[in-house]
């Protein structure tokens, strides 16, 4: 017998200052399907106002481009040992 796998959507609503996420699950129960569906906000926030923010800390930050279009943001104090790789 195949087991049956849960199909999982996802999909986005932008605003200004948050993206809402809204999950949505089927899974097959026994001899029918059961939808779990669930969202959650999440604040945008620049990378640029990140960074700044960050730096005026006195935090040294690192922002390259991770795959997939993601920005990665690494920050340290200078009181850290060893420098970002």
């Amino acid at each position: 017998m195949l087991s049956s796998m849960p199909i999982l959507t996802c999909f986005l609503e932008y605003t200004d200052t948050t993206v809402t996420v809204h999950d949505l699950l089927h899974q097959r129960e026994g001899g029918s399907w059961r939808l779990r569906a669930s969202s959650y906000p999440k604040l945008r926030l620049s990378p640029e106002w990140v960074v700044e923010q960050l730096s005026s800390l006195g935090l040294s930050v690192r922002r390259d481009a991770a795959p997939g279009g993601m920005i990665r943001i690494a920050a340290r104090t200078p009181r850290s040992t060893g420098a970002f790789p």
